[in-house]
């Protein structure tokens, strides 16, 4: 799985499928070694497409979910970092993003997901992820991604915010605004559970600045 594109790039996609949903599958690719190798795949952008890149983060989002072991095991092979370099490429406008509000052209559900899952109930994790400065660019694919995409990056920041340390943070980058809006878009995939929950833990006992006395 070294090379870009082409072989890897399918291997990766097929892992991921394979991991969806399936705990036997799972437990195999682990068995198998894969996890170094799909980590290898996310930190070489020279090489490796950025499709390669979105199936190997995708194969990871699959492993985590609901994997308290897993989530440690991808944290410590040092997913972390990648996963938010992947997200800061396409909000830093690479890969032919547009400003103005524009849908991102590129895929961000997987790496996006990746990070929910790595960050769903690991307060380790939660800590990590929000120290990598994985905030900012949440808060721009709320903005500009696909609903697939908006459902993801609201999910990343609903496990964020269960850490009281990233609260300020999300509250800083502008959350709020973007999260009260996909409350009344249509079109996400879910119902409105996650911008309600994630709204929720920003609030809870986040200390808000009193306005100033008036004359």
């Amino acid at each position: 799985m070294s090379q870009g594109g082409g072989a890897a790039e399918q291997a990766a996609g097929a892992l991921m499928n394979l991991a969806s949903n399936n705990a036997a599958n799972q437990r195999s690719i682990i068995k198998a070694d894969a996890l170094p190798k799909l980590v290898a795949l996310l930190a070489d952008a020279k090489q490796n497409s950025r499709r390669c890149r979105e199936y190997a983060a995708g194969a990871l989002m699959n492993l985590s979910l609901k994997q308290s072991e897993m989530q440690q095991s991808v944290a410590d092979a040092g997913a972390i970092p990648l996963l938010v370099a992947m997200l800061s490429e396409g909000a830093d406008g690479a890969d032919g993003v547009t400003g103005g509000g524009s849908p991102l052209p590129v895929q961000m559900e997987e790496v996006a997901g990746a990070l929910t899952n790595l960050a769903d109930t690991h307060e380790a994790n939660q800590l990590a992820i929000g120290q990598s400065g994985a905030v900012p660019p949440l808060v721009k694919l709320l903005i500009n991604g696909a609903a697939a995409a908006k459902e993801e990056a609201a999910g990343t920041l609903m496990n964020l915010a269960a850490c009281e340390a990233n609260k300020e943070s999300i509250v800083k980058a502008g959350a709020i605004e973007p999260l009260v809006k996909v409350l009344t878009e249509g079109g996400l995939h879910s119902d409105l559970f996650t911008p309600c929950n994630c709204i929720a833990r920003v609030c809870n006992a986040h200390r808000w600045p009193l306005p100033s006395p008036r004359d």
